[in-house]
């Protein structure tokens, strides 16, 4: 297979990860080809442990990088793992994408814990959800979200010994938010790109993926299993259309309710967060800030 310059995005979910698919690999389409999200989820991501076809991925591989393109991106926040699958499939992908291309360099974009568990939350409460916090982190259940799913320092020190820590860059969500000018510009770097030529044609202000207020999200745990005619991969609900209707009524009013109820709902959150968090993280930060070279306590990260 021809050498060519590869990047693997693992994601995290929840770190910037569709601001980079749409602003940044996708925009710049002159400079690189994206391989389908469909395609990767088909040959590295679903096979279960034993069915993994080396050879089918192989041929998919080598169809993609023979483009012209300058670097050709497999892009999935689900490489990183499952969190809410209790994250059984990390170390089986990392085995998966190294088996076929052993040469590629690898992006992964971590994000402050507490910051993190609250995001996944609003997330999963806006896709689906009707569990409260407590029961959103209650083990053992398959479905539950896996909190040690986020001691980064597990997936980056793995990749590093497959791939060599040379071609591992690890960035902190939180300098995407702090100064996204120099968090792409290590991207530019690390996969030989130009970063001024790429960086003064970028937009940082607009937003992607607009979230709902937090104390809404509250409000739709309980109309979730009546608004969705099935949970993925969970069979039927209890769809009822009026309850669908006074949902979208709910989110016309709560426009004018008040910020304060916001603010609540999100302290409460957050406090409950605290709690769950506290001291969980901080042996894997101290080691991930060795891995990656990058004091995450000046980011907020418990160290």
């Amino acid at each position: 297979m021809e050498e060519k310059n590869i990047l693997l995005h693992l994601g995290y979910p929840k770190t910037g990860t569709s601001f980079l698919q749409e602003r940044f690999f996708q925009k710049f389409n002159n400079i690189f080809y994206n391989v389908p999200k469909p395609e990767i989820r088909k040959y590295f991501i679903s096979p279960w442990a034993f069915g993994f076809e080396s050879q089918k991925a192989e041929e998919l591989c080598s169809k993609y990088l023979g483009t012209k393109k300058d670097v050709v991106v497999f892009s999935s926040e689900d490489l990183s793992g499952f969190p809410h699958y209790h994250d059984f499939a990390s170390k089986n992908i990392a085995d998966r994408l190294y088996h076929c291309l052993p040469t590629a360099k690898i992006l992964i974009v971590i994000r402050e814990q507490r910051s993190m568990l609250k995001s996944s939350y609003f997330q999963y409460l806006k896709n689906e959800g009707s569990y409260n916090l407590d029961q959103y982190f209650m083990p053992p259940g398959i479905k539950n979200f896996s909190r040690d799913s986020l001691k980064y320092h597990y997936l980056i020190e793995y990749y590093q010994k497959l791939f060599g820590s040379n071609k591992v860059l690890v960035l902190p969500y939180e300098l995407f938010r702090d100064n996204p000018q120099e968090f792409m510009s290590k991207i530019c770097t690390h996969i030989s790109l130009e970063p001024n030529e790429i960086i003064g044609q970028m937009n940082f202000s607009e937003k992607v993926n607009e979230g709902y207020p937090p104390a809404l999200l509250g409000l739709k745990r309980y109309f979730n299993p009546f608004i969705l005619k099935e949970y993925p991969n969970s069979g039927k609900t209890f769809y009822v259309r009026p309850i669908h209707a006074l949902w979208y009524l709910s989110k016309r009013f709560w426009k004018i309710m008040p910020s304060a109820v916001d603010r609540k709902f999100e302290k409460k959150i957050k406090r409950k967060i605290e709690i769950s968090a506290q001291n969980r993280y901080k042996e894997s930060n101290r080691l991930t800030s060795i891995l990656i070279g990058i004091d995450l306590a000046k980011y907020g990260y418990d160290v």
